[in-house]
């Protein structure tokens, strides 16, 4: 049986927030469900159940790589013993998002193959998986 999906929301106080227009310092976001509704240069609250004091820490959107060379390792960690890459993405994607990796360019040769996985992954909107995209 489904459960109801709680709300979930984050508060980022503190922070030193680099958009691609402006370094905000101390700013504030808060972020509802997934969605962020605020991003201002304001101190913002310091405490509470939803509230992260990032105490002047780097806030960032994620970061591209244009060179990703770790998929091939991670399905293929030695030739003779290949992984199914429907196996793999998922903690491929998990490690890429921990590292604050959202979006991975790879080779048009390799895209086609990396689709189909991430078809047969059917990983949630907005996950690093889901952002790969073919390049020439």
């Amino acid at each position: 049986m489904n459960q109801p999906r709680q709300h979930q929301a984050i508060s980022i106080s503190n922070a030193t927030v680099v958009t691609p227009d402006a370094v905000l310092s101390p700013g504030f976001v808060r972020i509802e469900d997934g969605r962020f509704l605020e991003v201002q240069a304001k101190t913002g609250p310091h405490g509470g159940p939803d509230v992260c004091n990032a105490r002047g820490a780097l806030l960032l959107l994620g970061l591209l790589d244009i060179h990703a060379e770790a998929l091939e390792a991670a399905i293929a960690p030695r030739p003779s013993a290949p992984f199914d890459p429907a196996f793999v993405l998922p903690s491929y994607d998990a490690h890429l998002v921990a590292c604050g990796i959202t979006t991975v360019f790879h080779f048009r040769e390799k895209a086609l193959a990396i689709l189909v996985a991430l078809h047969a992954f059917a990983p949630m909107p907005g996950s690093a998986a889901s952002s790969i995209h073919a390049m020439k």
